[in-house]
Parts: C-alpha cells; sequence; structure tokens
C-alpha cells in the first residue's frame, strides 16, 4: 500500500486560503505541503517492554506568512495503478498565526516530538520555552537563556519557528 498526505491551509470554515497581491496569487503555507507516511515505534501503555510499529505522517518544515486564525486540511491518498486515489479527508484544530511583533513565544517541545526526533524525522526540538521580545523586557531577561540572565542579548532572537505537524493514519 503506497499512501501520501498533503496539507492546505483553511479558514475556520474550510475555505481554502490564498494571498492576493498584485501580480498573482500564492499560499501562505510555506513549506514541504505532502508526504509519505513514516513508521515509528511506541511502547503499549499496558506493557512498556512491547512495542507497536504506529505509521505517522509528519509535516515537519510547515509555516504561515499571514497571521490570522486558520486550520489544516488533511488529504489522504492512496497509489493505485499508477493512480492517486482520494482516501480521506481530515481538520486540525484551530490554532492563530502571529505577527513577529505579537509572537507570544515557543511552547517547549512534546514528549512525541521528541520521540519523532529518535525515529530520524528532521523536527527542531525547542529545548527550553522562548519568550517573546515584548516579554522578555518587560521581564527584563534575555529571551533564549531565560529569566537567569541579564537580559542583554534581547535582541538577537527573532520569534520565528515553523510549525511542526503530525498526523496519525486514519482508518479507511
Amino acid at each position: 500500500m503506497s499512501l501520501f498526505l498533503t496539507v492546505t491551509l483553511t479558514d475556520l470554515h474550510g475555505n481554502l486560503v490564498r494571498i492576493q497581491n498584485r501580480e498573482h496569487q500564492m499560499t501562505p503555507l510555506v513549506g514541504v505541503t505532502n508526504t509519505s507516511f513514516h513508521r515509528i515505534t511506541m511502547p503499549r501503555s499496558d506493557n512498556e517492554h512491547l512495542h507497536d510499529v504506529i505509521p505517522i505522517f509528519a509535516f515537519t518544515d510547515l509555516s504561515v506568512r499571514q497571521e490570522g486564525i486558520f486550520k489544516l486540511r488533511f488529504d489522504l491518498f492512496e497509489i493505485t495503478s499508477g493512480m492517486s486515489i482520494h482516501r480521506a479527508e481530515a481538520f486540525s484544530t484551530q490554532f492563530q498565526v502571529y505577527s513577529a511583533k505579537n509572537f507570544p513565544g515557543m511552547e517547549p517541545s512534546t514528549p512525541f516530538t521528541e520521540t519523532l526526533k529518535k525515529h530520524g524525522l528532521r523536527v527542531r526540538v525547542s529545548k527550553s520555552i522562548r519568550t517573546a521580545k515584548s516579554q522578555a523586557r518587560a521581564l527584563k531577561m534575555d529571551p533564549i537563556k531565560g529569566p537567569d540572565h541579564d537580559g542583554l542579548n534581547i535582541g538577537r532572537h527573532n520569534g520565528y519557528q515553523p510549525y511542526n505537524v503530525w498526523a496519525p493514519l486514519p482508518s479507511i
């Protein structure tokens, strides 16, 4: 079975989002927007000595170039006899994209992100919580090193990080 998943950016009603500029339309979703599944092993919840092989789709390098509130639409396709057949569609929960000025800071990486990295997927792992520049200034701390430093390097971090997305394999 050969499966791949595509991702598109939608508004809250499921409509495709486009940016219209003077010359042409462009998508606000930047990065690799399709992927095949990866097999990872996860310990079972009932017995940590046994492992299950789980197929997942990982979008490790996505970003959105327009601020607002959006959802991601995932479309699952199967390649059979040289043709791609649409098998399923799913939507993410809504999320907010901030301007660089209003970015509230990075959340710490989840244990699942660490698992993806251990399985060889190129994901960015946040080792510490990064604070937005405006919050750092208000707290007089370094946005990269945290509250234990003197705040002398506040201008170094621009607040941009790609959006790591993973999707479990839907049943078909």
